[in-house]
């Protein structure tokens, strides 16, 4: 609690880089931007138990300072969003690229033709661009587990 004297309430700046930062994620344990360059690279740090901030790094290792996560091809991210052990990027193509730990299915490969991404816990959720389906993969309350994406909304 924030009564306690060993816990702090209140928000502290912490300098991660001197880049400049245009779209930022908060996972569990970890945090993603999409920096100002044109080619909007995604940076991650924090805890790295599952691949979550970087695929490459050692396995159980904390990333203490921005990581560039790269895409594959030439795609750029425009909006990231992370869950407890994933990390998932919209790019600016409508497609989404996710990385770390997929126990769950969540894990989302290059799909297209998306307007929007969102993450739970071990689940990964993404909008179509006509703005009217609602598809998820991975471990959620109403379907258990989807090793793809199975609609869950569908606009008539």
């Amino acid at each position: 609690a924030c009564s306690d004297a060993n816990i702090s309430c209140a928000p502290n700046a912490v300098q991660v880089s001197r880049q400049t930062f245009i779209a930022l994620a908060v996972g569990s344990e970890h945090t993603c931007a999409i920096d100002a360059t044109e080619s909007a690279h995604i940076y991650c740090w924090g805890k790295n138990y599952h691949g979550q901030v970087d695929d490459n790094a050692a396995a159980n290792s904390e990333v203490r300072q921005p990581t560039a996560v790269a895409l594959p091809g030439e795609l750029t991210a425009k909006s990231l969003a992370l869950g407890q052990r994933h990390s998932c990027a919209l790019t600016t193509v409508g497609g989404v690229y996710c990385w770390g730990n997929n126990d769950d299915h969540q894990g989302v490969l290059l799909v297209e033709g998306l307007a929007d991404l969102s993450t739970g816990a071990s689940a990964t959720c993404v909008l179509d661009a006509n703005q009217l389906n609602v598809s998820c993969a991975g471990k959620s309350l109403i379907g258990g587990i989807s090793h793809q994406l199975a609609p869950v909304f569908e606009r008539q």
